[in-house]
């Protein structure tokens, strides 16, 4: 299973939640191997990850959205929506 296949499920597993890079790094690794029995580094993870969130089409394709969070910190904050809500 590709990086961003294994983002995309995880991205749906989350609909409605806030997360930072810092989420996705403590998680992501983690999940690949749990769910898919598939390890990859977190580095290809966050390389896959900066390339989907802006591919709107691939995100509509499965169903979901990411908006960007305003937030008071330096670090980006989005939130993963279910596409209709």
């Amino acid at each position: 299973m590709t990086t961003k296949k294994i983002l995309i499920e995880y991205l749906k597993h989350y609909i409605n939640d806030e997360f930072q890079y810092h989420d996705l790094e403590k998680n992501i690794v983690d999940y690949g191997r749990n769910y898919f029995n598939v390890l990859h580094n977190i580095q290809t993870y966050t390389r896959a990850f900066r390339l989907i969130k802006n591919d709107y089409k691939l995100l509509e394709l499965n169903g979901i959205k990411i908006i960007k969070v305003p937030t008071s910190s330096i670090a980006n904050k989005w939130k993963i929506l279910r596409i209709g809500d």
